[in-house]
């Protein structure tokens, strides 16, 4: 065994992230990260304290470590510590929307929103070139024609 799949079995976290990871139903399988820090948090008051993107982090990077250690098999061959398998899951973008507005600008996914009445949301549309007063390849916010807005257009 390699030092770091040595420090890594015997650190306290592992325990907790495997116990995490089996869950409270103890069933194999994909786990939402969200899933993985609550069960971390019910065992570590240090955890539980963290911010959300400091708890991800400190998953993500543990991970990291597993995912990297190896161990050498009877035959010399190296093998991994454990078997690691992450999935990233996109969410399509045609569901996006951004607030119209003259102070900054927020996003939101359309089937999240709840805006009031008084807000303009509107889509975002990718140029492939198609339009000769646009850049291809840069996303573009078009507003304003069915609802009687000034046309205003703006990459980001």
């Amino acid at each position: 065994m390699s030092l770091l799949s040595v420090s890594l079995g015997e650190h306290p976290f592992m325990g907790r992230l495997l116990r995490a990871l089996a869950g409270r139903e103890k069933r194999s399988g994909a786990r939402h990260w969200r899933e993985i820090a609550s069960g971390i948090a019910g065992e570590d008051e240090d955890f539980k304290e963290l911010t959300e993107e400091r708890q991800w982090l400190l998953i993500s990077s543990f991970v990291s470590l597993i995912a990297h250690a190896r161990v050498v098999e009877s035959a010399g061959r190296l093998e991994p510590f454990l078997q690691v398998q992450v999935q990233l899951w996109v969410r399509e973008v045609h569901g996006l929307l951004r607030l119209v507005t003259s102070d900054g600008y927020r996003l939101a996914w359309q089937d999240d929103l709840k805006a009031p009445d008084d807000e303009k949301w509107l889509p975002m549309v990718y140029c492939q070139g198609s339009l000769p007063f646009l850049p291809s390849g840069r996303r573009y916010w078009f507003f304003g024609f069915a609802r009687g807005y000034s046309f205003e257009r703006g990459c980001v």
